[in-house]
C-alpha cells in the first residue's frame, strides 16, 4: 500500500510481531507504545486521538 499508515504497537502479546510490518510500509511507520497494553483505546482515548491527529496533520496528505 502507498497510503500513509500508522501502526500502533502496544506492549501486549503482539509486541514482538507487529514490527515485522515495517518492510511493507512504503509510506508509514510503526509507533511503539511501551507500557501500553490491551484496551488502549478504552483507557487512553484522548492520548490515542492525539497521536492519530498528529499523524493526520503531517504534511503527507494532499489537499
Amino acid at each position: 500500500m502507498t497510503a500513509p499508515i500508522l501502526v500502533f504497537n502496544p506492549q501486549d502479546d503482539l509486541w514482538a510481531y507487529t514490527p515485522r510490518i515495517e518492510p511493507y510500509l512504503k509510506n508509514g511507520r510503526v509507533r511503539d507504545l511501551p507500557g501500553w497494553s490491551h484496551q488502549l483505546l478504552d483507557f487512553s482515548t484522548a492520548d490515542m486521538a492525539a497521536m492519530v491527529r498528529g499523524f493526520l496533520d503531517e504534511d503527507r496528505f494532499p489537499a
